[in-house]
């Protein structure tokens, strides 16, 4: 299969499977919570915001790998965590949602998830045409890997940071 026969199936899987990636946005909005930890209003230092959401879908493009794109939220986990006389406050991305996981936590969990059920359907020769579904399951090449692993990343963040805004709006 050549980059650009894999980028078409890429696309074609993730088209076929857009009320999947809607619907585990909405378990994350409403089930686990990262509804109630997104701001309402422009100026609000505690809650994350659009232009996080933003930033995350910036660094999503640029980012090398899934894992690159992991650390960085847990990095903006650690960094809103501030302890002082023995408590603990916690904003933006640290912010405690369903099940007390922070909403970074409920993110990377979601898209690990998301991830790994989207790559085994591109991989899976169901999603294949008939010529394709003689030979098999696709093997991707680790490189391969990683860069479908972004497309499908970059795909639902947008989802998400689409699903955020409307939540920011009230609407």
């Amino acid at each position: 299969m050549t980059a650009e026969q894999l980028a078409l199936h890429v696309k074609r899987v993730l088209t076929e499977n857009t009320d999947r990636l809607i619907s585990e946005i909405k378990d994350l909005m409403d089930k686990k919570g990262l509804k109630k930890v997104i701001s309402h209003k422009d100026q609000d230092s505690v809650r994350i915001g659009r232009s996080q959401f933003q930033t995350l879908m910036r660094i999503a493009k640029e980012a090398g790998s899934l894992d690159e794109l992991i650390l960085w939220l847990s990095y903006q986990e650690a960094k809103n965590v501030e302890i002082r006389y023995n408590r603990e406050d916690r904003k933006s991305w640290a912010l405690p949602c369903a099940g007390n996981n922070s909403a970074a936590q409920h993110v990377i969990a979601s898209l690990k998830l998301i991830t790994e059920e989207m790559l085994k359907k591109i991989q899976s020769t169901h999603s294949l045409s008939n010529d394709q579904e003689r030979a098999g399951k696709i093997v991707l090449s680790a490189d391969e890997e990683r860069t479908v692993k972004l497309v499908i990343a970059e795909k639902y963040l947008g989802y998400l940071y689409w699903q955020a805004t409307v939540t920011s709006k009230g609407a």
